[in-house]
C-alpha cells in the first residue's frame, strides 16, 4: 500500500502519536521533552559580559545560524525561559523559530543545513526561466518570515524522505538522536532541486493509474471504486511549470487526509480538493505579472496580490501536512495550527485580484460618472442620504442613523424657526468664512454660548443646510446628549463620524478593515474605545481618497460620561490634530464658554462665534421661535385663539432671548389648567434666570397639597437625579414602587419643568436641571438614602422580569423566553451594581445584603444567561469588577463573615470573569461555568445541585478563587514587557510575536496593535498620554503616536542591543538605554525637533526610572545609579555589583518627606534605599567617578569600607531569598505599598514595617514586569512568557499557601490508567512521577510511588489482579511497583531508546515491552529487581519503531505494531519464546500505535495513525470486516469490565474518549448500563472538548481544561489536564441527565 512520499522511517516519530495526541486535538502538549528534544540546544541564561551582567534576559532564547540571502537574516529556533534551575537543561515546549539580525550579542549553536549551491547560481549569463527567482519563491521565503517555526516543521518531515531517497538503506535514527532539516535555506535554487526530487519520488509510487482499494468507511459505509487520488493529481501536476514544484510538494503530502477521510478532517479534504482544482489557474496568475515592479505602482499592487495569493495557498498546504502528518517529537502548540484561517487566508486573496480591477480600472470610472450625476442632483439619492446599501463592515459599527432626526423638515413651523436662526449665522462673516474653502485657512469654527441661546437649533439649520449648497461636501455630524450612553462620549461621537464618512465615502472602508483584523474585533460599542477609533479616523482623513468633509459637533461640553475613561479631553484633541494633519476637513463645534475648551483650541485655524441676546435679527428669530412652541402649547392643551395670543405677546413683552427659558415656562404651563394659565404666567414672567426657575417650580411641587403626591414628586426626581442615563417609562415605573394605580404620565407631567418625556423615554430636560434637583433637593443622606432604596428596586424589578423557573437552565440559554433575554438589557440589569457602591457605609445594610443574597440565590443563573443571549456579559463583568474593587477596599478587616456582602459580590463578579473567559466562541449557558468555580464559591453552593441534579461527583477544584481574575489575550509568544499610562487607562505590552499591544485596562479590549516586525523581539516598552515607545531586538527604539499608531522616531543601533527605556512623568522627555550610551530626548514638540541628551556611556541599562517630579533618573546595571536631571550631574549610587541588581523604582513622593528608591536583585532581595542620603557616604559623585571606580576583582570588601550605601530595609527573610531573582518592582500608587515579582511569584510588602502583606501565587506564569494599575492600585498588571497579560486583585484577602513559599508546580498528566476493579486510577505526570486516585472519594492517595524514571511516562498498565502497576518510559526502562505500598518490584532495563509500551499477560507472570529502538523484550516477574529479560526480539518490524505491544489471552500469540504500519502476530515456538512470525497483517497506511487481543485470543484490534480501528482474524490473517473511522486523539484500548478468560469478543471496546462499538449492530451500546455513557468530543469551532453522555454534548471543557489525558470508567468520566489536575464527573445512577 502506497505510503504518500515514502514513508517516515528516517524521521523522529511523534511522541504522542499513539493517541494522535492530546495534542493534536486537545492541546495537550508536553511541555518539556528531555531526550529526543535535542532539535535546538538551549543555551546559558546570562551573558558574561562585565560592562553588563544582567542584559534583561537577551539570552534566554539562542540564535541558530542559517542565514537567508535575501533578508540578510538569521533563522532562530527558540527555547523556552522557565526556572533558573531548569534553563541549561530544558528546551522550550515549542519550536518557535525567529528571524534574526545577521549580527548577534548572544551566543549560537548551528543548525545542520545543506549549503551546497546549484552549479550554475553565480553564472551572470543564466537567463533560464527555472533559474530564476520566481513568485512562488517569494511566496515561500515570505511565509518562512512570517512563521518560520511551522515551515521548518514541515521541512523537517519532508527532510526524512529527501533523506531516504539519498540513502535507501540508511540506518533507522534513533529518537534520541537530533532531527536534521535537508531542504535548503540559502539557495532556492538548490531548495527548488530538491523539491523536483520529492515529487519524482512520488510520482515513481503512485503508479500513476492504479484504482484505490475501497475507502475506510464507518458503519453503514459503502464501497466505490474510483480512479486513485494519485493518478488524479499526477495527471493535474504534468501540467505545473518547474516552479510551481514548491507548491506541488505539500499538496501531495496534504493529500494523505483524502485516502482516509474522516469526520475530524472532512473539512480539509474539500478544502484540498478546491486547492488542487486550481493549481493550474494560480500558476497562469504569475503571466499577468510583467515581472518588472519599477515604479509602476499598478503592476507593483498585482505582484503584491499574486505573491499574497501564493503564499496563502503554501501556508494552508504546510499547516495540513503538519497537522495531520507530524511525525517529529516537535511541540509547536497546536493553537498555532489554524489552516481553517489559512484556507480562508485563500479565498481573500483570490477575491483580492477581481477588487485590485475594480479598484484601479471600475471604481475610478464610476466615480467620475458619479460625480457629475452628483453635482446635478445636489441632493441625497435616497431619503436618509445614503447612495449604497450599507456593507456589514458599516452595520457592525451600530449606529442609529441621526439624519431622520436632524434633518427631518416635515414640520413647516419648525422648520421656519431653523431657517430663521440659521439665516442669522449665514450673516456672520465667520460663518462664510468657514465655508470658503479656496481662500480660507480657518478650519474650525468654535460657536459657543450659555445654555439656552439656540447653538442645538443652529447646528440643526447647519446639518440641513450645507448638503444644500451648490458646491456641496460631505457631512458628518454629532449631537452631544448628556442624558443617554450613545450620545454623551467621546467614543459614540467618533464612531458615528466614521459611520457618516463611510456610509458617503465607502472606499475608505480599508481603515476599518484593517483596525477589526488587527485588533480581532467586530464591534467598538464601548466608551473605552475611543483610542481604537482614533486610529481608524486619523487613516481616512490622511487618505488620498478622503474628499472635503465638513464635521458638525454640538454641545461638546456634554461630553460627561463618568463610566469612559476617555473625555472631552482627548476629543478637543483629535479635532486640532485633524486640523493640522488634513486641510480636507472642517469642523464646526458648539459647546459653553469653558475656559479649557478655549485653551485647547488656541493656536489652530479657528475663528470664534459667541452667541448673545445682543445678536442683531436675535428677537425676530426668538418671536418666530415663541410662537412656534405656543402653537403646540395651544394645540395640546385646546387653549382658545384668545389665550393663545395672550400667552404670546406676554412672551413678546419679556423680550425672553433664552431657548431654554422659554421651552421650561412652556412645559410649567402645560401642567395647569386653563383657567390658571394667565395666573401661572405671571408669577413666571419674573424669574428671568434659571435657577430662580428651577426654585418656584420646586416651590410648586413642593407645596402640593396632599403630602402623598409630594412623595411621589420626589422620588420621581430624585431617581432621575441619581440614575446614570435616560429611562424609559417601563423602566422608571419599575425603580418608584408605588401602588398599583398610581398613573406615572401624570406625575411626569406635573414635574415637566424638569423633566420631559419623549417617545416613551424620560430625561431632564436640561443637565442645568439635573443640576438643580441634585444639590438643592438631595443632600448627601438624601442621596446615599435614595441610592439604597434604588438599589434594591433594581434587584426587585429584574427578579420579577427573570422569574424563577429553574428548568430554564437544563436548556440554558436555549430555553429563555424572549422577555427573560430582554430583561438583561435592562437599567437595572446593568447598573445595580454601580448604585450599590454609591451607598454609604453599604457595607453594613442589611437590607442591602439581604437583597443581594437572595438575587445570587434565586436568579443569578438565569440573569447570566440571559446576559449572554443580549451580548451583555462584558458591560455585567466590568460593573461587578468595579463594585468588588470599591467593597473591597471599604470592608474593614475585622470583618469575618463568610456571606457577607464583600464576598457575595467578590463571588458573582469572579463566577462573570471565568464565564466570560470561557464563553468564547460558543453560547454556554452559565451552568456550565458552575463546574469550574472553586469548591468554596457561594455561587456555586447555592446553584450547583439544582443546575446538575444527575451529578454525583462534580469535579474537584481549587478552594478559592485566584487573585489573578482576569487574562488579557492576544499575543502569540512571550511578553517580555509591559507599561501602564499614568492614569490608569491603557496597558501597552510588547511581545516576541514582533508586535507592541495597547490594551483597554477596564475592559480588557486591544486598542491598537503595532506590528514592529515579523521576526523581531520587543524588549521594553513605555507609554504616555501621546506616545508609545519600544526597544527591540534588532537594536532597534521606536516610537508611535499613540492615537494614529503612526512611526514618529526610529533610532538604528549598530554597536549594542537596546535597553530599557520609561517616559517621565511629566511626559516631555523619553529616557532610553541606546547604542551602550543611555540618554533623555526631549519629546515636548514635533518628532522633527526632538534631540536627545547623552548622560552615559558605556553601558546597558536593564531598567530605568524617573522620579516623580521628573528631576532624577535611575539607572541599573549591576547597580542603581541616580542622575540628577536639571543638574547635569550624579546624585550618588547604591548597591554593591556583586549583588546583581535588576530592577529599581521611585516611590511615590506622597509616601513622606523621603525620597525612597526599591530595587530587586538576582538572588532574590528586595530593598529600599534612602535617595536623600549623603552622597559624600557614597564612593562616587559624578559620571567621572563612576567610571573610574569600578572595583577591580578582589577589591568588593574594600569598596564596602570606604562608603558604600547600605539599604535603609530588606524586605523578607533569608527562606525567601536566594529563591529566585527579582525581575521587577512596583510601589503602588500612595507609596504604602510595594510588590515584587520573581519567576512564580507576587509579594505586596508594607513600606513602613517590612511585613509581607500578600503573597500571589503564579506557578505556570514565568512573571517578567508588574505595575500597579492608578489611581488606586487596586490591581497589579504582569506580563509573563504564557502569553497573556495578567491582572492581579491587589487588595481583599486571598487564601493562599504561606507567605514566603511557592506552591510546587504541578506537571501536566499525560497518562491515566483504570485498575481492573475501577476503583483506583493512576496517572503519569510530566517528567516521571506517578500517583493514585481514589475514584469512590475523588481524591487523590497520598502513598509515594516510588518508580524512579527520569523522563517521561509513555504507558501505564495494571496487572491483571491490580496489585502492580506498570510503567514504560522515555528513560529506557520499564518498571513496576505494588500498588499497596508504593514499593517499586522491578526496574526493567536493556533497551537503548525510548520505551513506548509496556503490557502484562493474562496471568500477570509475564510483562513485554516494545521499543522505539526496534525490539521486543519480554520479561519474567519475580525474583531480581533488575532481571535480564527471558526473550528478545531484535528488528521486530525491520528497523522501524515498535509502538505497540500485547499478549493473547492465552499466551500462544505476541502481537506488535509499528511505524512500519503493519501489524506482526508472533507465535510462542517454545517456552518463553516468542520466535515464530505467525503473521504479517498489512492495511493501515501510517503508524500503528495500539494493538488489543480479544478475549478468545480469536481476533486483534489494531488503531493506527491513520484514523482506523481494524479487526483481524488470527487464523486467516484478514480483516473481518471494513475498517472504521476513528476521529481518537488518543489510540489506547482496553477491555472494561475486564473478559473471562475465552469469552466471546465484546461488541465494544474501552478508550481514552469513552465507548467504541465494535461493528453497527452494536450501536445502542450507549443504552448499556455496565458499559458507560461518556465520550469525549473535541470541538474545533471553540478550540474546547464536549464532554458527552448518550451521545448529547452536557458538559463543555474550555481551553484552561482541555484533557490531556482521560477515561471513562463506568459511570464516571476522567481527565488529566496540563495543568497537573485531575477532574472526576460522575452521573447518579437513576437520574437522568
Amino acid at each position: 500500500m502506497l505510503n504518500c512520499l515514502g514513508s517516515y522511517e528516517s524521521m523522529a516519530d511523534n511522541p504522542s502519536s499513539r493517541r494522535l495526541s492530546m495534542s493534536m486535538n486537545f492541546l495537550g502538549m508536553k511541555k518539556t521533552i528531555k531526550n529526543v528534544k535535542n532539535v535546538i540546544k538551549s543555551t546559558t541564561a546570562r551573558s558574561s559580559s562585565s560592562s553588563n551582567s544582567k542584559e534583561v534576559e537577551h539570552a534566554t532564547k539562542p540564535n541558530l545560524s542559517s542565514v537567508d540571502p535575501y533578508t540578510e537574516t538569521v533563522i532562530t529556533p527558540v527555547t523556552p525561559t522557565v526556572a533558573e534551575d531548569e534553563l541549561k537543561e530544558t528546551p522550550r515546549p515549542q519550536i518557535e523559530t525567529k528571524i534574526r539580525p545577521k549580527i548577534s550579542p548572544f551566543p549560537t549553536s548551528h543548525l545542520n543545513h545543506n549549503s551546497e549551491k546549484h552549479p550554475g547560481h553565480s553564472s551572470p549569463g543564466l537567463v533560464r526561466a527555472e533559474w530564476q527567482r520566481t513568485l512562488w519563491d517569494e511566496a515561500y521565503d515570505q511565509i518562512r518570515k512570517q512563521d518560520k517555526s511551522m515551515v521548518q516543521w514541515y521541512e523537517m518531515i519532508i527532510s526524512g524522505d529527501l533523506q531516504q531517497s539519498a540513502s535507501e538503506a540508511a540506518p533507522r535514527r534513533r529518537s534520541s538522536e537530533p532531527l536534521e532539516n535537508l531542504i535548503s535555506q540559502t539557495d532556492f535554487l538548490l531548495r527548488r532541486e530538491q523539491m523536483n526530487e520529492l515529487l519524482s519520488r512520488w510520482f515513481e509510487r503512485s503508479g500513476g493509474g492504479e484504482t484505490i482499494r475501497p475507502n475506510a468507511r464507518g458503519r453503514d459505509g459503502n464501497d466505490a471504486l474510483l480512479p486513485s487520488y494519485e493518478a488524479i493529481f499526477a495527471e493535474a501536476a504534468k501540467k505545473r511549470r518547474t516552479e510551481t514544484v514548491i507548491a506541488w510538494v505539500p499538496a501531495c503530502y496534504a493529500s494523505k487526509i483524502l485516502r482516509n477521510p474522516t469526520f475530524a478532517n472532512r473539512e480539509d479534504c474539500s478544502r484540498i480538493i478546491y486547492v488542487i482544482s486550481r493549481m493550474e489557474w494560480y500558476d497562469l496568475l504569475s503571466k499577468l505579472h510583467s515581472g518588472d515592479q519599477g515604479d509602476d505602482s499598478h503592476d507593483s499592487k498585482l505582484h503584491d496580490r499574486i505573491v499574497d495569493l501564493y503564499a496563502a495557498i503554501l501556508s494552508y498546504l504546510i499547516k495540513v501536512v503538519c497537522s495531520h502528518f507530524n511525525k517529529l517529537d516537535i511541540n509547536l502548540p497546536m493553537e498555532s495550527i489554524n489552516a481553517k484561517s489559512d484556507f480562508e487566508g485563500i479565498i481573500e486573496a483570490e477575491s483580492e485580484l477581481p477588487r485590485f480591477n475594480k479598484n484601479w480600472i471600475m471604481n475610478p470610472l464610476n466615480e467620475k460618472l458619479e460625480m457629475t450625476t452628483w453635482v446635478e442632483q445636489a441632493e441625497p439619492d435616497t431619503a436618509n442620504g445614503q447612495r449604497v446599501k450599507n456593507s456589514k463592515l458599516i452595520e457592525d459599527l451600530h449606529v442609529i442613523d441621526p439624519r431622520p432626526r436632524h434633518m427631518d423638515t416635515t414640520d413647516p413651523k419648525k422648520k421656519r424657526a431653523i431657517d430663521d436662526i440659521y439665516n442669522l449665522l449665514l450673516k456672520r462673516s465667520e460663518y462664510n468664512d468657514f465655508r470658503n474653502w479656496t481662500e480660507s485657512e480657518n478650519r474650525l469654527l468654535w460657536i459657543s454660548g450659555a445654555p439656552g441661546q439656540g447653538k442645538t437649533m443652529l447646528l440643526n439649520g447647519v446639518v440641513q443646510a450645507l448638503p444644500m449648497e451648490p458646491s456641496a461636501k460631505y457631512l458628518s455630524f454629532f449631537f452631544f446628549d448628556y442624558r443617554g450612553p450613545d450620545s454623551n462620549n467621546a467614543a459614540a461621537a467618533l464612531k458615528t463620524l466614521i459611520w457618516h464618512i463611510l456610509t458617503q465615502q465607502p472606499a475608505l472602508e480599508i481603515h476599518l478593515q484593517e483596525k477589526c483584523e488587527t485588533t480581532g474585533r467586530k464591534h467598538f460599542d464601548h466608551p473605552n474605545d475611543f483610542i481604537a477609533l482614533s486610529a481608524v479616523f486619523y487613516a481616512m482623513i490622511n487618505d488620498k481618497e478622503f474628499q472635503d468633509t465638513y464635521v458638525v459637533i454640538d454641545s461638546l461640553d456634554e461630553c460627561t460620561y463618568d463610566g469612559a475613561r476617555v473625555g472631552i479631553g482627548a476629543f478637543l484633541d483629535l479635532i486640532v490634530m485633524s486640523i493640522s494633519q488634513s486641510n480636507r476637513i472642517r469642523w464646526l463645534v458648539s459647546s459653553n464658554d469653558k475656559e479649557s475648551i478655549m485653551s485647547k483650541f488656541k493656536g489652530c485655524n479657528q475663528q470664534r462665534l459667541t452667541l448673545g441676546s445682543s445678536e442683531q435679527g436675535l428677537h425676530v428669530v426668538m418671536e418666530s421661535y415663541i410662537t412656534y412652541m405656543v402653537s403646540r402649547l395651544a394645540a395640546d392643551r385646546s387653549y382658545d385663539k384668545e389665550l393663545e395670543e395672550i400667552i404670546v405677546k406676554r412672551f413678546y413683552q419679556q423680550e425672553a432671548y433664552n431657548y431654554l427659558w422659554v421651552d421650561i415656562v412652556c412645559e410649567a404651563l402645560r401642567s395647569e389648567e386653563n383657567w390658571y394659565v394667565e395666573d401661572s404666567m405671571n408669577e413666571l414672567e419674573t424669574l428671568r434666570d434659571l435657577q430662580g426657575l428651577y426654585g418656584h417650580l420646586h416651590h410648586k411641587l413642593n407645596t402640593a397639597p396632599k403630602q402623598q403626591d409630594r412623595d411621589f414628586y420626589f422620588d420621581v426626581l430624585s431617581t432621575m437625579a441619581i440614575v446614570h442615563q435616560s429611562l424609559h417609562i417601563n423602566e422608571l415605573r419599575g425603580l418608584v414602587s408605588w401602588p398599583k394605580r398610581v398613573n406615572l404620565e401624570v406625575i411626569l407631567a406635573k414635574c415637566s419643568g424638569f423633566l420631559q418625556v419623549r417617545d416613551k423615554v424620560v430625561s431632564f430636560r436640561h443637565r442645568s436641571a439635573r443640576d438643580y434637583v441634585r444639590t438643592q433637593i438631595l443632600d448627601l443622606p438624601k442621596t446615599s438614602k435614595a441610592q439604597a432604596k434604588l438599589t434594591i428596586l433594581c434587584l426587585d424589578s429584574l427578579a420579577r422580569n427573570l422569574g424563577k423557573n429553574f428548568s430554564l437552565l437544563e436548556d440554558g440559554l436555549r430555553g429563555l423566553p424572549e422577555s427573560v433575554s430582554s430583561a438583561a438589557s435592562s437599567y437595572e440589569s446593568l447598573h445595580w451594581a454601580m448604585h450599590l457602591t454609591e451607598i454609604s457605609d453599604v457595607t453594613m445594610n442589611t437590607d442591602i445584603l439581604a437583597q443581594v443574597h437572595s438575587f445570587l440565590n434565586e436568579h443569578f443563573l438565569i440573569w447570566v444567561d440571559a446576559l449572554g443571549t443580549a451580548k451583555r456579559t462584558p458591560q455585567a463583568t466590568m460593573q461587578l469588577q468595579q463594585a468588588d474593587l470599591v467593597l473591597q477596599q471599604m470592608r474593614k478587616e475585622t470583618t469575618d463573615e463568610p456571606n457577607s456582602l464583600c464576598d457575595l459580590i467578590h463571588d458573582a463578579h469572579m463566577f462573570l470573569q471565568i464565564h466570560q473567559s470561557t464563553n468564547t466562541s460558543i453560547d454556554l449557558p452559565a451552568s456550565n461555568t458552575l463546574l469550574f468555580c472553586p469548591e468554596n464559591s457561594i455561587i456555586k453552593k447555592f446553584w450547583l445541585t439544582r443546575a446538575f441534579r444527575w451529578l454525583s461527583d462534580p469535579p474537584m477544584m481549587d478552594q478559592y478563587w485566584s487573585p489573578n481574575f482576569t487574562n488579557f489575550r492576544g499575543h502569540t509568544d512571550w511578553i517580555r514587557d509591559i507599561a501602564i499610562s499614568s492614569d490608569g487607562q491603557l496597558i501597552a505590552s510588547g511581545s516576541d510575536d514582533g508586535t507592541v499591544r495597547i490594551w483597554d485596562t477596564q475592559t480588557g479590549t486591544i486598542q491598537h496593535k503595532i506590528l514592529v516586525g515579523t521576526t523581531i523581539w520587543v524588549w521594553s516598552v513605555a507609554i504616555s498620554k501621546k506616545f508609545v515607545a519600544a526597544s527591540t531586538d534588532d537594536n532597534t527604539i521606536m516610537v508611535w503616536d499613540l492615537y494614529t499608531g503612526h512611526i514618529l522616531k526610529r533610532l538604528d543601533s549598530h554597536t549594542s542591543v537596546t535597553g530599557a527605556l520609561c517616559f517621565s512623568p511629566t511626559e516631555d522627555k523619553l529616557a532610553c538605554s541606546y547604542d551602550q550610551k543611555v540618554l533623555i530626548w526631549d519629546v515636548a514638540g514635533k518628532s522633527e525637533a526632538w534631540q536627545g541628551k547623552e548622560i552615559w556611556e558605556d553601558v546597558t541599562a536593564s531598567s530605568l526610572a524617573f522620579s516623580p517630579d521628573g528631576r532624577f533618573l535611575i539607572m541599573v546595571a549591576s547597580t542603581i545609579r541616580v542622575w540628577d536631571i536639571e543638574r547635569g550631574s550624579m546624585r550618588g549610587s547604591f548597591g554593591d555589583p556583586i549583588e546583581q541588581i535588576n530592577c529599581a523604582v521611585f516611590s511615590p513622593y506622597n509616601a513622606g518627606e523621603k525620597k525612597l528608591i526599591a530595587s530587586g536583585s538576582d538572588d532574590g532581595t528586595v530593598c529600599i534605599w534612602n535617595a536623600d542620603d549623603d552622597p559624600k557616604l557614597r564612593r562616587t559623585e559624578s559620571l567621572e567617578d563612576i567610571q573610574n571606580n569600578i572595583p577591580e576583582e578582589g577589591q568588593l570588601d574594600e569598596v564596602k569600607e570606604t562608603g558604600i550605601t547600605k539599604p535603609m530595609l530588606v524586605f523578607g527573610d533569608e527562606a525567601s531569598k536566594h529563591r529566585s531573582s527579582i525581575y521587577s518592582v512596583a510601589f503602588s500608587p500612595d507609596g504604602s505599598q510595594l510588590a515584587s515579582a520573581s519567576n512564580f511569584t507576587i509579594d505586596i510588602w508594607d513600606c513602613i514595617t517590612g511585613k509581607r502583606l500578600r503573597t500571589l501565587q503564579a506557578p505556570d506564569l514565568n512573571l517578567r514586569t508588574i505595575v500597579f494599575v492608578p489611581p488606586d492600585g487596586a490591581y497589579i498588571a504582569s506580563s509573563s512568557y504564557d502569553k497573556n497579560v495578567h491582572l492581579w486583585n491587589a487588595v481583599g484577602r486571598h487564601k493562599e499557601a504561606v507567605p514566603g513559599t511557592i506552591a510546587p508546580k504541578r506537571k501536566a498528566v499525560d497518562e491515566l490508567a483504570i485498575c481492573p476493579h475501577g476503583k483506583i486510577i493512576a496517572g503519569a505526570r510530566s517528567g516521571g512521577s506517578i500517583f493514585l486516585w481514589d475514584l469512590e472519594s475523588n481524591k487523590p492517595i497520598h502513598r509515594e510511588m516510588k518508580f524512579d524514571h527520569s523522563s517521561d511516562v509513555r504507558s501505564l498498565a495494571f496487572s491483571p489482579n491490580g496489585e502492580k502497576l506498570l510503567s514504560a518510559s522515555d528513560d529506557r526502562t520499564a518498571q513496576v511497583c505494588d500498588v499497596a505500598t508504593g514499593e517499586r518490584l522491578h526496574i526493567f532495563n536493556g533497551h537503548d531508546d525510548w520505551v513506548r509500551c509496556a503490557a502484562w499477560s493474562s496471568d500477570g507472570n509475564y510483562v513485554a515491552s516494545a521499543s522505539d529502538d526496534g525490539s521486543i523484550r519480554v520479561w519474567k516477574i519475580g525474583g531480581k529487581e533488575e532481571p535480564e529479560p527471558i526473550f528478545v526480539k531484535e528488528d521486530a518490524h525491520g528497523g522501524s519503531y515498535v509502538k505497540a505491544v500485547a499478549f493473547s489471552p492465552d499466551m500462544k500469540y505476541l502481537v506488535s505494531g509499528g511505524n512500519d504500519t503493519n501489524v506482526k502476530v508472533w507465535d510462542q515456538s517454545k517456552h518463553d519464546a516468542w520466535e515464530t512470525e505467525a503473521a504479517l497483517l498489512e492495511g493501515h497506511t501510517d503508524n500503528v500505535l495500539n494493538v488489543l487481543v480479544t478475549p478468545d485470543s480469536k481476533h486483534v484490534l489494531s488503531a493506527s495513525f491513520d484514523g482506523t480501528l481494524r479487526m483481524w482474524d488470527l487464523e486467516n490473517t484478514k480483516e473481518t470486516q471494513p475498517p472504521i473511522n476513528i476521529d481518537w486523539v488518543d489510540t489506547k484500548m482496553w477491555w472494561y469490565p475486564p473478559p473471562q478468560r475465552d469469552q466471546k469478543t465484546p461488541s465494544y471496546v474501552m478508550s481514552p474518549q469513552g465507548i467504541q462499538p465494535l461493528s453497527p449492530s452494536s450501536s445502542d451500546i450507549f443504552e448499556s448500563q455496565t458499559a458507560g455513557h461518556w465520550w469525549f468530543r473535541y470541538d474545533d469551532q471553540s478550540s474546547g472538548c464536549w464532554i458527552k453522555f448518550k451521545n448529547q454534548n452536557i458538559i463543555f471543557l474550555p481551553r484552561e481544561y482541555l484533557p490531556r489525558s482521560s477515561l471513562v470508567v463506568g459511570d464516571k468520566a476522567v481527565i488529566g489536564t496540563s495543568s497537573g489536575n485531575v477532574h472526576v464527573f460522575g452521573a447518579s445512577e437513576g437520574k437522568s441527565v
